[in-house]
């Protein structure tokens, strides 16, 4: 049956909307999503690390965990060091040396046999590879006005979720023919990425230094602590951040086990949670950024936190497809209410000169994250079972709920202060 004119004009006005959600966003900004999305389309290693590490390397299960936790620890390591390196020689070229420096561990590993050796390896990919997560922030940041923060952020998570719908989907498909195979084509599109930073940003984002200061009510940077390790909002925030993360990175530990080994989902019960994700935020990310614009950034990054830790407490109640993806879409929305908008509020605090090391310290909590969610969630599942875990999860949200609340009240007193000259 053809469209009506009506349902046409219907389209035609959605469309237009859409595309207003992206407009006025600076030519770099999109250059660097482009190269995310190229980037992350390429991320096939890590998702088959531990097939490859048992079933090609003779490692027990428990000693391919132990590699996966080594590469969170070079993964905390790496953030700081492409938050420092962003702040001496360039956000844009701490990217390009990152990806080609992973590009060259990536051919080293698959290359390895040893024990040692591949501990060695993929400690250094790690540090390399994760390096490039703080820098791409801090270029973003210095080539965005702040008012546009949390769009420029919101079309990275965009373009990061894109790209990995991509990769672990055709790594699946490769793994089947050769690991080999998968190791260069990830070790090429890294390359590709370096080499569309050096072509399309020779600047190095250099110019980013004349960004108009911010209009917003939010005190001058200069009036603000200049390390963030004497920032006392920010390094609250960089806890915050890593409790609902570890909450988020179960996804890598105690959800699979509860979909296979409580609900008796298939194996590809897991592909499933993570395509509705990704195409969830795809299609709503960015119209959710402009609907909660107007509210305080904080107070929304609590309410998101809430149904992120929420939608992972009704796991127990999602025994049928219908009900698990329900559940998805509950922490689907708490995870697009919080993480371009944490993003977005430490680019906009962070002075200039420092901004890399914000970056950094703030990508670290996903780092710990990456560490802590499996080890401490599956010893939870296996010692008190899948109830307590998720119960737990629940009562994590409520508390983050809270704690973004309290922290969105001090934040406003303290910012007042600093604006009217009372705070020193």
């Amino acid at each position: 049956m053809p469209a009506l004119p009506g349902d046409l004009c219907q389209l035609t006005r959605m469309w237009k909307f859409y595309g207003q959600l992206f407009a006025g966003l600076p030519r770099e900004v999109w250059l660097l999503s482009l190269v995310t999305f190229v980037q992350r389309s390429g991320t096939m290693v890590l998702p088959f690390l531990t097939l490859y590490l048992t079933q090609r390397q003779g490692f027990t299960v428990q000693g391919a965990g132990g590699i996966l936790s080594l590469y969170g620890i070079g993964a905390i390591v790496g953030s700081y060091v492409g938050g420092w390196c962003s702040d001496r020689i360039g956000a844009v070229r701490t990217q390009i040396v990152s990806l080609c420096l992973a590009t060259g561990a990536l051919v080293t590993l698959s290359q390895m046999r040893s024990p040692l050796s591949i501990i060695v390896v993929v400690l250094l990919w790690s540090i390399a590879a994760e390096s490039m997560r703080p820098a791409n922030g801090a270029a973003l940041a210095e080539m965005s006005p702040p008012h546009l923060h949390a769009r420029v952020f919101g079309l990275r998570r965009l373009s990061m979720n894109l790209g990995m719908s991509i990769g672990p989907a055709v790594g699946g498909f490769v793994v089947t023919w050769s690991y080999n195979v998968l190791f260069m084509i990830e070790a090429s599109m890294a390359l590709l990425a370096a080499g569309l930073l050096w072509g399309l940003l020779p600047s190095g984002g250099q110019h980013a230094r004349s960004t108009p200061p911010d209009q917003t009510l939010s005190p001058e940077p200069a009036s603000l602590p200049q390390s963030p390790w004497r920032d006392g909002v920010f390094l609250a925030i960089v806890g915050l951040t890593t409790l609902l993360v570890t909450t988020l990175c179960q996804l890598f530990g105690a959800y699979p086990l509860t979909l296979t080994e409580v609900h008796h989902f298939p194996a590809y019960a897991i592909g499933l949670v993570f395509t509705v994700n990704t195409l969830v935020i795809v299609v709503c990310q960015m119209p959710i950024l402009h609907v909660v614009a107007r509210f305080d950034t904080l107070r929304v990054i609590g309410v998101g936190a809430f149904f992120l830790c929420g939608g992972f407490a009704l796991l127990p109640l999602g025994t049928t497809t219908g009900a698990l993806i329900a559940t998805v879409l509950v922490w689907t929305f708490g995870e697009m209410l919080t993480t371009p908008l944490l993003e977005s509020f430490v680019a906009t605090r962070s002075p200039v000169e420092n901004r890399g090391q914000y970056m950094g310290l703030f990508s670290s909590a996903f780092s710990v994250a990456f560490v802590l969610a499996p080890l401490g969630g599956t010893w939870i599942y296996g010692r008190y079972g899948y109830l307590t875990l998720w119960g737990l999860c629940g009562l994590l949200g409520v508390g983050l709920w809270l704690a973004f609340f309290v922290l969105s009240t001090t934040v406003r007193g303290y910012d007042a202060g600093l604006t009217e000259g009372k705070v020193t």
